[in-house]
């Protein structure tokens, strides 16, 4: 039986008030939020990972300015940026939004969430049928809009599908010889001399999987 296909939608909110919380205080600190992975994310509890792009000073306390962050643990600074492990409970609002899309429409949330003044995207993954019915339940409840809607793939894996066994092939070696590292440590003919075949044949298989892998990223 074929699995059915998953769809990712990237979906835009504005910030504007409509969860009854002030944003304005906390992005006077902070630019940009990326929630890169959740530990525990359900619409009782989270525990993410986020990186935090500061505006000057890094200022932990900054985190906490919506209530619903409890406490904020951070794993490394650099450039103007903290890494940090935030828990916290969402409020009833957003549980209640979570809820529906995890529990009632099957679908779950991808990764990396984006907080920056004045609007936060999420992504969504599930069937077609499924986010149809979140875009439905949406409507009328909460200011959105769709940015994207492209497939879904797990870790790049099912990407790899699509290649036929030359081009995984050419690919593979490709990659373990340094094809693509900077600056390369090997070239097309070189490739084409260790598969006893001819540089054309090489580049076409390359060109091929790239752009298989290309269209599957962004289509």
């Amino acid at each position: 039986m074929a699995m059915i296909p998953l769809l990712k939608m990237v979906l835009e909110f504005p910030l504007r008030g409509q969860y009854g919380f002030d944003f304005n205080r906390l992005f006077e600190k902070v630019r940009r939020i990326s929630t890169v992975s959740a530990l525990l994310y359900t619409s009782e509890r989270f525990v993410l990972v986020q990186k935090v792009e500061w505006r000057g000073a890094p200022d932990l306390e900054a985190a906490t300015y919506l209530g619903f962050i409890h406490e904020v643990v951070e794993l490394h600074r650099e450039k103007g940026a903290s890494l940090l492990m935030v828990f916290g409970k969402y409020p009833d609002i957003l549980s209640e939004l979570i809820d529906v899309i995890i529990n009632e429409f099957r679908c779950f949330f991808d990764f990396p969430l984006v907080n920056e003044p004045g609007r936060m995207e999420v992504p969504v993954v599930g069937t077609r049928e499924n986010l149809q019915k979140i875009l439905g339940f949406l409507e009328g409840n909460f200011e959105h809009r769709v940015l994207s809607l492209t497939n879904y793939y797990v870790k790049g894996k099912d990407i790899l599908s699509a290649l036929t066994p030359r081009q995984y092939e050419m690919l593979e070696e490709a990659h373990r010889r340094g094809y693509y590292d900077l600056p390369k440590r090997t070239g097309v003919r070189r490739l084409a001399e260790r598969k006893r075949t001819s540089h054309t044949a090489v580049a076409n298989h390359l060109r091929k999987a790239e752009k298989k892998i290309m269209d599957a990223l962004f289509v």
